[in-house]
């Protein structure tokens, strides 16, 4: 029988060298892209609902796309995956308390980057790759649209578990438990959280988001180096698409009239509600990062 791969060490790790690792990510994600795209035609021409329809693709697509490529990687690297993955550290609830505060907070800032990144207009020469731009980012918001346009219980569920908590489980894993990770055994901490970010903000598709988009990722990779946990940057990634989820079924049902994509928002002049809320997102990030994440032995950060 074959007694399976040796161990570089005692620890479970197998050692595999980090470029052979990243080859096979590369290889397995796009392997299974392709698979992804192929049963996406074949779902198309049956007959069912479309929002059913782009859920169910978009939960293949988290599972097999996302989800497959850093799980196989963390097991040629390791027989222990949950570790390498970080899924077996545990956020208190303080911390998770922390990062709610800091949504909240960093609202109105976060809502006038993406009002300033989509309504950038590019120089007249350049027009054409506007439209072109422009064209990418309706289709992608039609998708969008049709996930959000539901006014059932059932619905909203849906909307969360998919939409919040997988997608939110799946993009972290794969950019960072995958990529950011990788990218840290070769490279300061720092360059792989940006780098990590702007490769999550790129593969959206959708240039006039790509900004707030690039921050986000930034925030969500640098929970994850100060915790050592998946699950911090799992839990703030998973409670944005839920807001807008929420939000956008609240409206739907006439519950609101506030439209929370315009809070805080400043169209012309100094936009003074984005700029307190930038600052004190961040004087808070700072105190969380001193009073939540503290370092644990062997430099390890615990939460």
């Amino acid at each position: 029988m074959y007694p399976g791969p040796k161990l570089k060490d005692g620890s479970g790790n197998l050692g595999m060298p980090l470029l052979s690792r990243v080859c096979i990510f590369i290889m397995v994600f796009f392997v299974a892209l392709i698979f992804v795209s192929i049963l996406s035609g074949i779902l198309n021409t049956v007959n069912m609902d479309a929002r059913t329809r782009i859920l169910l693709i978009s939960s293949i697509q988290c599972v097999i796309v996302f989800m497959l490529a850093p799980f196989i990687e963390a097991r040629l690297e390791s027989r222990n995956i949950i570790s390498r993955l970080s899924l077996d550290k545990t956020p208190r609830w303080l911390t998770l308390a922390a990062i709610l505060t800091c949504y909240i907070i960093g609202i109105p800032f976060l809502n006038q980057l993406i009002y300033w990144n989509d309504t950038l207009s590019f120089p007249e020469n350049w027009k054409e790759l506007e439209t072109t731009l422009r064209e990418w980012e309706n289709n992608s918001r039609g998708f969008t649209d049709t996930i959000l346009s539901t006014t059932t219980l059932g619905g909203l569920i849906s909307g969360i578990l998919i939409v919040g908590c997988l997608t939110g489980l799946a993009e972290e894993l794969f950019f960072r438990a995958g990529i950011q990770r990788m990218l840290g055994e070769v490279m300061s901490k720092p360059a792989s959280v940006w780098i990590a970010a702007f490769v999550f903000s790129a593969m959206h598709f959708q240039f006039f988001g790509f900004i707030p988009r690039l921050l986000l990722g930034a925030f969500f990779g640098y929970l994850y180096i100060w915790s050592g946990s998946i699950w911090t940057s799992v839990f703030a990634h998973a409670l944005n698409n839920s807001m807008v989820v929420i939000t956008a079924w609240l409206v739907a049902k006439g519950k609101t009239d506030i439209d929370f994509e315009q809070f805080g928002i400043t169209e012309s002049g100094i936009p003074w509600c984005a700029i307190i809320s930038g600052i004190l997102l961040f004087c808070f990030l700072f105190i969380c990062r001193k009073c939540f994440f503290k370092e644990g032995k062997n430099g390890k950060s615990i939460v």
